[in-house]
């Protein structure tokens, strides 16, 4: 192909890019009343779940469990679509004859899986020392 060629597609791609930039940029777009009220007719942005009350059962929340809770949940969450439902779980708990929760069951099992992990990464840094 010929250098001329190529450089007026090169310009031409790139004065396209540039007015498809230009038309989308917010200025150039007119609002309607519907996107000028929407901010105010929004509902009620959700409140932290750092500032949620302590699970029920549990009396006199600390500082750290309110910290932690949220974290947890989210583990839990994604410990339980990871390794199976809840039901099996239960059923394991009930036939134990359990005073654990599915939710203790699975809280269990992160912060042993994190003491493990931070003994493991304590041994292995022992050994890179050693």
């Amino acid at each position: 192909m010929n250098l001329v060629l190529i450089g007026a597609l090169l310009g031409l791609l790139a004065a396209g890019g540039l007015l498809l930039a230009v038309l989308a940029a917010p200025p150039m777009h007119r609002l309607t009343l519907s996107d000028r009220i929407a901010p105010y007719l929004a509902d009620t942005p959700k409140p932290s779940r750092l500032l949620a009350n302590s699970p029920p059962g549990r009396t006199g929340a600390s500082l750290i469990w309110r910290i932690t809770a949220p974290l947890m949940k989210d583990l839990i969450g994604w410990l339980d679509r990871l390794v199976g439902g809840q039901g099996s779980v239960r059923t394991r708990l009930a036939a134990l004859n359990s005073p654990l929760t599915v939710e203790g069951f699975r809280s269990e099992q992160i912060l042993w899986g994190a003491a493990g992990l931070l003994t493991g990464v304590g041994f292995g840094g022992l050994a890179a020392l050693a």
